[in-house]
């Protein structure tokens, strides 16, 4: 069975490489998945937009290094409740 985007995007976010940086997945790696709307998957991850209709907690950020603008993004996995407070268990 083929994966879908939604597949390939949980992956990517949950893979081994993305913990060794806080969980934190550089754009440059979600853009190597060549998923054309990337944005819409991951807004679809976040409202349950998707196959399993689990809403996931995805975060995002953007650092300015020497005028050029990098994003990451990263899952956040926990209890609900702390979802629901937004719980990140640390300073970004």
């Amino acid at each position: 069975m083929r994966k879908t985007q939604h597949d390939r995007m949980l992956e990517c976010l949950r893979s081994p490489e993305s913990r060794g940086v806080g969980g934190w997945v550089p754009l440059y790696l979600i853009l190597d998945l060549h998923i054309a709307q990337y944005n819409r998957v991951i807004n679809d991850l976040r409202t349950g937009k998707t196959h399993n209709k689990k809403v996931y907690n995805i975060e995002n950020k953007t650092e300015w290094s020497r005028g050029v603008k990098h994003s990451s993004f990263r899952i956040v996995e926990g209890r609900p409740e702390q979802m629901a407070l937004g719980f990140m268990g640390g300073k970004i």
